[in-house]
This record gives structure tokens, sequence and C-alpha cells, in this order.
């Protein structure tokens, strides 16, 4: 009772490889393309306050690539991997390209930043606390971009932005399962809309 307990097996790293081949000399397709992939996370401890996650990804397609087969950098709010969502971010807008590279890091401090505080009140918060940014480049080699969906930003050239933001989270403790967070959110270009966004979340 009033204590943190830590958990076993919260670190880990993880690396993700893929190669898509198709090709009208192995089955018969209209496609002809090469594609690479690499996905690394790594999560580790920091000096005793929470957890830091890095996850950094690249991609590379050559050939003529149909625009389903694009990679995509989602800049959603619950961005994880560069394919299933990719910089966190309060925008929604995927951006597409046959290259792609990605960076993000995220420290979760839970309430450890608010306890280790010893300041009266402070550390007695329920709150808890996270940071977290992210830098995205996408890019089109060797043909034009296609438009791959209605959300889709696929554009001629290159583009490279990203964001931070910070999030203050278990606002409402006495509404058990639902968990109110408020976060912050700075863009790093103005490429996106809204340099700056505020967000409420509810989590349950």
């Amino acid at each position: 009772k009033h204590t943190d307990t830590r958990l076993g097996g919260g670190t880990w790293t993880r690396v993700t490889a893929s190669v898509e081949v198709a090709s009208p000399n192995l089955i018969a397709t209209d496609f002809d393309f090469r594609s690479y992939a690499i996905h690394l996370e790594e999560r580790r401890r920091t000096l005793g306050l929470g957890f830091t996650t890095l996850s950094a990804a690249a991609g590379l397609a050559t050939g003529q690539v149909p625009p389903q087969r694009y990679f995509a950098v989602d800049v959603g709010a619950r961005g994880l991997t560069f394919q299933g969502g990719g910089v966190r971010s309060l925008s929604d807008s995927n951006f597409y390209g046959t290259r792609t590279a990605m960076a993000t890091l995220r420290h979760d401090f839970g309430r450890l930043l608010f306890a280790k505080s010893h300041l009266p009140l402070i550390r007695n918060l329920p709150f808890t606390f996270s940071v977290d940014g992210g830098v995205f480049w996408t890019g089109f080699a060797s043909q034009p971009a296609a438009p791959a969906d209605t959300g889709a930003v696929a554009l001629p050239g290159s583009i490279t932005t990203g964001r931070v933001g910070f999030q203050i989270g278990n606002l409402t403790p006495f509404l058990t399962p639902f968990d109110f967070a408020l976060r912050f959110d700075w863009q790093l270009s103005s490429f996106l809309p809204g340099r700056f966004r505020l967000g409420i979340d509810l989590g349950g």
C-alpha cells in the first residue's frame, strides 16, 4: 500500500527485417519491384526514473512500386512503427514514399518524476508524465508519386519533418477505469498544419 512496485521483463531489444519481391520471373504478375525494410526498437530503464523507448526504421523500394506497397509513416496520436503508425502527434496524416527513414524517442516517467521530487504536495500527485519526439523523411525515386488513398500525402520530391511533445496522464484516478490525459504537441516544420496543438485523451 502506498508504494510503487516495478514489474520484471520491462526491457527489451527487438530487430525486425523484411524483404518483399514481386517479379514476373518468379510468378505471373503485373508488378516488378523489390522492397527492403528494417526496424529497431529498444526499451530500457533510465537513471531510475522510468523507461526510455527508442524506435528507428528505414525502408527502400526499387522498381515500379504500386501505391498500395508504398512505405507509410502515420503521423497519428498513437504512432508506434513506421508502417502501423509513425511519429506520435496530434495531427492525422499519412506520408508515403518508396524510401523512408524514421526515429522516435519516448521517455515514460510514470509517477516517478513527482514521487521523487521530495516536494510537499507535489510528491503525492497521482499524475503520470511522459515526453517524446520524432523525426522522419520520405521520398520517391525513379517514379512519380501517385495518391495511395484519401488520407495520403504523396509528394513527387521528399519531405523531412518532426515533432516534440509531452503528456500528463492519470488526471482522474477517481474515475477508474477511465483516464483523462492532456497532450501538448509542437511541430518542427511548417509543412504540417498547426505548429502547436493541445489534445485531451480519454483512455479506458
